[in-house]
């Protein structure tokens, strides 16, 4: 390989929300529970519009320590520095509290040996006295949670005909006590509600196969307002099917609605077309059995007497290594029992990443043939892992980055993402994935790496293309555009990206294919490949 339902459903007041999480160095889920001080004389509420967070201002007063700096010429107040405890001012409390310059004439001031006589009058710059004990008043900012919002489909259920209209209920929550949702506010389409109170129930419009957005938003008796979330839906209805309706909703709570990396894209699955096999989730490692003839797999079955060639004039092997047509015959076997021994891993690790088990399958019969032990030490295991696929794996999937480096590097040291490493950093994590042997872990590897491909082929195409993916590529392309792209890498794919864009011509597949340069033309061959094992 080279570069390449729960019934209700939470969600935070984030902007953009539209079915999978964003891509920052760290995703944090914060949940803060206050207590009111006691001192809270006054509160205001503004929102960090930077970091997406709502903050509650107070007044709170404290007890602290009075010193002042004063100029030795008339004893003159220069400034008041305030510490709470017992020790003197430190430099940066002077700073603080009485800027840099004044700092920098306190520490040029010399030493005032008239003052010990009385004559402090007689000596330039400053000094500093303790005042005493008093209270000053302090703004403090103080994280609060933020609004979520629950959704709860009625009449029909997600991921299914329906013979009735679906409606939603959605209802905002306010996590602060004593305060509550004054107004929730609905956009679909050209259709726009206000609603008084947390929540409002409507029949959803039909929309294309492909869907659209829902917009939502609430007031607080806080003072402020909710980040607008965005939820794609489905209310599909086939002509002439008058009471025939497919309902869909775009989150990982309605796991029926979407299939593989369709949250990661916002694209649904189509329903009124057939979608190759290859790229539809199984339900059971029963839907991922083959009996395909694999000659290199079968040869090496031989020569290490998994399966035998005994009665085979020429011992069942090519010149070549691979298995000879009596080989074949002879190994049918043992080689569709190979061929099948790993479905259970691969169909836990598509579910686990939510890519297709099938195009794990399929790219590992391409590159290995299920044959575990590579002869090319730059190509390991089953998927034939490169260098610069593992380079892909880690800057485009950040959770397997994350669960990589943070034990080695910790978490500071690897927020700041995968290609702010140094390169010997980056060394030593590419070799811990590269020498992951056992084929439970190397399967993982590949599932991980085939969703950092669909992450990168996803960003591709916002970076190229003037409308959003969901709205320009189908379902089906995108698989076939992410498959290339773990297989010929971005170099070959975006090019060919760009061509189409320059062009002005659909973007699909075949063109893509046709704009692609050179030997990269041959990622058609592969992806047939990948997915017509099932075909």
């Amino acid at each position: 390989m080279a570069p390449g339902d729960r019934s209700a459903a939470k969600w935070n007041s984030r902007p953009g929300v539209g079915g999978s999480g964003s891509s920052n160095a760290f995703r944090v889920l914060i949940s803060v529970f206050l207590a009111f001080i006691l001192l809270l004389s006054s509160t205001s509420v503004s929102r960090a519009d930077e970091i997406n967070v709502r903050l509650l201002k107070q007044d709170v007063i404290l007890q602290v320590n009075q010193w002042q700096l004063l100029t030795w010429k008339d004893s003159k107040p220069v400034c008041n520095i305030y510490v709470q405890g017992e020790k003197r001012p430190s430099s940066v409390d002077i700073i603080n509290d009485c800027g840099f310059g004044v700092f920098q004439k306190w520490m040029a001031t010399p030493a005032c040996l008239p003052a010990l006589e009385g004559f402090g009058a007689a000596c330039s710059g400053l000094f500093q006295r303790f005042v005493g004990k008093t209270t000053i008043t302090i703004k403090k900012e103080l994280t609060l949670p933020t609004i979520t919002f629950d959704i709860q489909p009625t009449r029909c259920t997600a991921g299914k005909w329906c013979s009735e209209n679906p409606r939603l209920r959605i209802t905002a929550v306010e996590p602060v006590v004593g305060q509550k949702i004054s107004k929730f506010y609905l956009l679909v389409g050209e259709f726009k509600e206000i609603y008084d109170g947390a929540d409002g129930e409507f029949n959803l419009p039909l929309t294309p196969e492909r869907g659209q957005w829902i917009e939502f938003w609430a007031d607080s008796s806080l003072g402020d307002q909710s980040e607008h979330i965005r939820l794609k839906y489905r209310n599909y209805q086939p002509d002439g099917q008058v009471e025939n309706y497919r309902f869909d909703l775009m989150g990982e709570e309605w796991p029926d609605s979407a299939g593989p990396a369709s949250l990661l894209w916002n694209i649904f699955p189509p329903v009124s077309v057939n979608i190759p096999e290859a790229i539809k989730q199984p339900g059971s490692i029963n839907e991922l059995y083959t009996d395909s003839s694999f000659g290199y797999l079968a040869g090496h079955l031989i020569k290490t007497g998994y399966a035998s060639a005994s009665g085979c004039s020429d011992f069942g092997l090519l010149t070549n290594g691979w298995a000879s047509p009596c080989g074949l015959q002879t190994s049918k076997k043992s080689v569709n029992e190979w061929q099948n021994k790993y479905d259970g891993d691969i169909l836990a690790a598509a579910v686990k990443y939510n890519v297709p088990a099938r195009v794990i399958k399929g790219i590992i019969a391409q590159e290995t043939q299920f044959w575990p032990l590579s002869e090319n030490p730059y190509e390991i295991g089953l998927g034939k892992i490169t260098d610069n696929g593992v380079d892909m794996l880690l800057m485009w999937n950040l959770d397997y980055y994350l669960a990589v480096c943070i034990p080695v590097y910790g978490q500071t040291g690897c927020s700041a993402g995968y290609s702010n490493l140094s390169t010997d950093k980056q060394a030593i994590l590419r070799w811990m994935i590269l020498t992951k042997t056992e084929t439970t872990r190397q399967i993982d590897t590949i599932a991980a790496t085939l969703q950092a491909s669909a992450s990168q082929t996803n960003q591709m195409l916002i970076n190229t293309i003037p409308t959003d993916p969901d709205q320009a590529v189908s379902f089906e392309d995108m698989w076939r555009i992410t498959i290339a792209n773990y297989h010929a890498g971005s170099g070959c794919v975006s090019v060919g990206m760009q061509s189409i864009a320059t062009k002005g011509l659909a973007f699909n597949w075949n063109n893509l294919v046709n704009e692609m340069a050179g030997n990269c033309k041959d990622a058609k061959n592969y992806v047939d490949k990948v997915i017509g094992l099932f075909e």
